[in-house]
Order: structure tokens, then C-alpha cells, then sequence
């Protein structure tokens, strides 16, 4: 986020202090006229109960039950699978397709038409309920949408199976009785189920076939209309067939997303600010109100109705928790962000403001950060990954001041040299490159930096900072128009980060007793990879990494 001299100076995005007004890490001052920090303070229950004290108080209870009883469960034991997968999902998955294959064949069970037909419905049950954005999963378990997305897909996957082998005995009975009874079978009688049958059939197999991840992620226009499309089909038809798990799971959506609606419609409507950045960066601001809460490192969806009304898209919040002004920087890759782009930086001063709609916030990280859990924190981003990160970071600062115990919170942020010597932005040849102004391949610029001290390699502060700027691809008289400067920018660091000295420099700061550092990441599929291996191998005896990662790929 580039600093702008009308916003509050508590939504700067740097922070410098004055010559002589640095403190030592471990004696920071608490600010005594903010309220002491509390576990669980940003945590809040759906409106409209978040207006309500007692309500809330209860809320933040149950939520220090759960993260206790869920804890065990979401451990990574196996690579990227959890205990709870492993014990309870995979195994669940396996058990409904050997039902119904067993149902299918007849073996142990009764090979009935109607008994595979229940069979196959029930997965969608399932299918439908986890594509809820506010769901039981969310509220009994602590799964946020984003990731109850594999369940839905996995049960869809064995709704599939399942009434394909409905359909294949169905067919196979008939034939059956057709050759029994000859002329005197009325293979009439059950057409209108037949047919709606394999209608149903066909628009799952649609929607799952048009769900693949080379067509979600580059043709994701294609993707959400034929899914809205296919999704229509399969609750009509599904009525005509008689399959009433399905239908069922579907009117729980459709009260998800009523509910939705409303609130969008009566809460979350809004004047942004959009500003275009430089490598290709959008940034929209509001301000938060007294009544939106969100926790750092969570996102919302967007619709900007002057665009396409129909058009809702997840965007992490960028801001901290404590800032009045929320925002979010958004980079440009598809159809709806170039749209969006080119509205706002065909405007005289690259900047607009329109009415949006926003739902949400939603998201949870698989690490407890609401309480004592982790005075130690790494997180690593790479890109447009830095959004969550940053909301994190800046919100474990502000919460610090207020007296919240941290030891060790270690940023690290790559990105790779975007931005363009044909960009409309020119530099300032009298600017004083330093903290305050990063290379313009650093978007969005929302670090909130208390001194240089969090950048240099040998200071003592709990906070860090480690900025990489890779694949640097420019000549030297080039470098003023990036913004970049070595000379005056010594705290940059060119190429890749070195992510297993860092794991291990932690190993040797733990001490005696035992230590958990909570590790974040966000950005490109090989760097969140990197640093999930690195978490599991790095750990030991002494030291365990609890591994998060944030996706942006739904």
C-alpha cells in the first residue's frame, strides 16, 4: 500500500520512528491508554448475535473448547494430510463407494434399483452443506469454507461413482424384464424417472468435469457460469427423480445463501476507494464502521455492481484489525480484475470511487494466533501472498503494544521484479529511497515498519523483516525507475530466500524447553511446498513448526 497524506495516520502503511525514539524489542512499552489485549478479542458469532456482550462472551468460550478439542485432529502427520483426514474423511470416502459398490454387485447386500438410488443421493447432502460459506463445519469444527471446498468436491467425486452404478443396474434390470416378459413389458411406466435419472447423472457429471483445476483457474468465467448452470439442472431434476438427500442438501444452500443476501444488502454495502498501484495492483479501502469485525488474515467477497452484479470474488483483507480504514489490494490476472482496471486507470487521477457489496469476512488460520498459544511466528509470502501475511503481522504489533506476550515474529517476503519500465509511474529523482519507499515490484507496500532495526541481520527486535526481490532482470541505469536502490536500500536482499537457514536458526534460538512456532504462507504452490516440507523436517524434539497455508485457489 503506497502511504496517502489524506488517510488517518493510524492506516499508514510505514511507520518510522524519529531518530532516538527506537526501543529495544523486549521492553516495549505497553500503551496504556488502548485496552489491554485479551485472548479471542477479535473473534465475534454471526449477526446479528455479535451485538450482543453475553452472546459474545459465550462465543469466545466455546472457541478455547474447540481449538483444545480440535487441535489433535488438524495436526499434519502424513504430508499435507491431517489426523482427522486420515482417521475419519478418507476412510468415510472409501466406505461409501465399497457400499455402494457392494449394493451394485449384490454381495452382503440387497442388489435393489431404490437402495443404490438413496445410496447414491446422500453424498450430495454433503456436497451441498460444505459449499456453504456459513456452515455447521464452521461453527462445530472451526473448517472455514475454503477448506470444507475438498469435501464438497470429494463427495460430489462419490455421488458420481455411486449414481453411475445406480443407473447401470437400473438399466440392467430392465433389459432383464424386457427379455422376461416380451411384449407384455410397458417399458413406458417408469420413462419420466429413467430420463430424469440420467439428466441428473449428466449435469453432475457436468459440473464436476467443468470443475478441474486447469479450467477453474484459467477459464474461471466458463467455470462459474456452467457450474450456476449445472447446479440448476441438477435441483430440477432431482425433484423429478425423487432424490431427496440431494434436494435437501440444496435447500441447505439455498438458506446459506439467502442469509448471505441479506446481510450483503443490509450491512455490507459501501463506498470504496479504488486506486491503481504499480505492477499491477488494485486498491480498494472503505472505512471499517463500528459494527464489521474481522480477524487478521481473513478475506471477504466483493461485488461491484457497476461491473456485473452477478460477479462475487474472494479478496484477503490487507488491513489490520485495529486500522479504521479496511482494505485490500488486488492483483490483476483475470477477465473481472483487468475490467476493474481498466475502469479505474482510464480515470484522470487513477482513482475512483464506487458502491460495492462485500460478504463475509471469512477464513481461519489451522494455528491458534486468538491466544498464548505461539509467542513464536514465522511467515513467509511470496508476491501478492503478502495480504494475509501483513494483516497478521500488523495486527501481532498492535496487539503487542497492548501487552500481548511475543518472543520472536520473523517476516519474510519475495517477490519478483514486475514492474515494467513502460509503467505510466515515473521516480521522483529527488526522493529519499529508503523504508519509506520500496521497489515498486514490492505491491502492495503495507508494511508497517517501527525502525530499520526490524530490517537489519544482527538486531535484537522481536519483530523482523526480510524483503527478497528475485529474478531481477533490469540493467543498473535502469534501477531509479523500479525505485531500487542498493546503496540506499542495504536491508534488500537479492535471489531467493534461504527458507531452511531460517527454520533452523529457530531451531537454535528455542532453548531448554520445548518450543512451537506457528508458521504462515501465502503465495506461489512451490514456495508454500518449500516451507510445508521445511515445517515438517525441520521439526525435532525441541522445536515443533505448526504449518498454515493460505490459498488463493478455491
Amino acid at each position: 500500500m503506497i502511504p496517502n497524506d489524506t488517510e488517518d495516520s493510524k492506516s499508514a502503511a510505514v511507520r518510522v520512528l524519529p531518530s532516538g525514539a527506537e526501543t529495544e524489542a523486549n521492553s516495549t512499552p505497553v500503551d496504556i491508554r488502548k485496552p489491554s489485549w485479551k485472548p479471542y478479542e477479535n473473534s465475534y458469532p454471526l449477526r446479528p448475535l455479535d451485538e450482543q456482550s453475553q452472546t459474545v462472551e459465550v462465543w469466545r468460550q466455546w472457541l478455547s473448547y474447540r481449538w483444545m478439542l480440535r487441535w489433535p485432529f488438524q495436526r499434519r502427520v502424513f504430508y499435507s494430510f491431517t489426523l482427522g483426514e486420515i482417521l475419519f474423511f478418507y476412510p468415510l470416502v472409501a466406505l461409501a463407494i465399497a457400499v455402494g459398490v457392494l449394493a451394485y454387485l449384490g454381495i452382503g447386500l440387497e442388489q435393489d434399483v431404490e437402495s443404490t438410488g438413496t445410496l447414491a443421493s446422500i453424498p450430495f447432502l454433503f456436497t451441498f452443506a460444505a459449499a456453504c460459506h456459513n456452515s455447521l463445519f464452521t461453527f462445530l469444527i472451526g473448517i472455514p469454507f475454503e477448506r470444507t471446498i475438498i469435501y464438497h468436491r470429494y463427495s460430489a467425486y462419490v455421488g458420481l461413482v455411486l449414481g453411475a452404478l445406480h443407473g447401470f443396474l437400473y438399466e440392467f434390470e430392465e433389459s432383464e424384464e424386457g427379455r422376461r416378459l416380451g411384449d407384455e413389458h410397458d417399458d413406458d411406466e417408469n420413462e419420466e424417472k429413467r430420463t430424469s435419472g440420467w439428466i441428473l447423472q449428466a449435469a453432475i457429471f457436468g459440473l464436476v468435469a467443468f470443475s478441474v483445476w486447469p479450467i477453474r483457474r484459467y477459464f474461471f468465467e466458463i467455470f462459474y457460469r456452467l457450474h450456476v448452470i449445472f447446479f440448476l439442472v441438477v435441483i430440477v431434476s432431482a425433484l423429478f427423480h425423487g432424490a431427496t438427500f440431494t434436494y435437501i442438501g440444496a435447500g441447505i444452500w439455498f438458506v446459506d445463501f439467502a442469509y448471505r443476501c441479506v446481510t450483503a444488502a443490509m450491512f455490507n454495502e459501501q463506498k470504496a476507494t479504488f486506486d491503481v498501484l504499480p505492477a499491477d495492483v488494485i486498491k480498494v479501502s472503505f472505512p471499517k464502521g463500528d459494527r464489521w469485525k474481522y480477524k487478521p488474515g481473513q478475506y471477504v467477497f466483493i461485488c461491484v455492481p457497476s461491473l456485473s452484479i452477478f460477479q462475487w470474488h474472494p479478496f484477503s483483507i490487507s488491513s489490520s484489525p485495529a486500522d479504521d480504514m479496511v482494505s485490500l489490494h488486488i492483483r490483476v490476472l483475470g477477465g473481472w480484475t483487468k475490467a476493474l482496471h481498466k475502469k479505474i486507470d482510464e480515470s484522470p487521477e487513477k482513482s475512483m470511487t464506487l458502491g460495492i457489496l462485500f460478504e463475509g469476512p471469512h477464513g481461519e488460520t489451522t494455528v491458534n494466533l486468538d491466544d498464548q498459544t505461539y509467542q513464536h511466528v514465522l511467515l513467509v509470502s511470496g508476491g501478492i501472498g503478502i495480504t494475509p501475511m501483513h494483516s497478521i503481522v500488523n495486527s501481532l504489533k498492535e496487539q503487542h503494544e497492548r501487552g500481548r506476550p511475543l518472543k520472536k515474529v520473523y517476516n519474510v517476503w519475495a517477490v519478483r521484479d514486475r514492474f515494467m519500465i513502460t509503467s505510466v509511474y515515473t521516480t521522483n529523482p529527488d526522493i529519499n529511497i529508503s523504508v519509506n519507499s520500496l521497489p515498486k515490484s514490492f505491491q502492495p507496500d503495507i508494511l508497517r515498519l517501527d525502525s530499520d532495526e526490524e530490517l537489519k541481520s544482527d538486531s535484537e527486535t522481536i519483530f523482523k523483516t526480510r524483503l527478497y526481490l528475485t529474478k531481477l532482470q533490469r540493467d543498473k541505469d535502469e534501477y531509479p525507475v523500479a525505485n531500487i536502490s542498493p546503496t540506499l536500500q542495504p536491508w534488500l536482499r537479492f535471489g531467493r530466500p534461504n527458507l531452511k537457514e531460517i527454520f533452523q536458526k529457530f531451531c537454535n534460538d528455542s532453548g531448554v524447553q520445548h518450543t512451537r512456532v506457528a508458521v504462515l504462507t501465502c503465495g506461489p504452490k512451490g514456495l508454500i511446498n518449500e516451507v510445508e516440507k521445511l515445517a515438517r523436517t525441520q521439526s525435532n524434539s525441541r522445536v515443533t513448526f505448526d504449518f498454515h497455508k493460505e490459498s488463493f485457489e478455491f
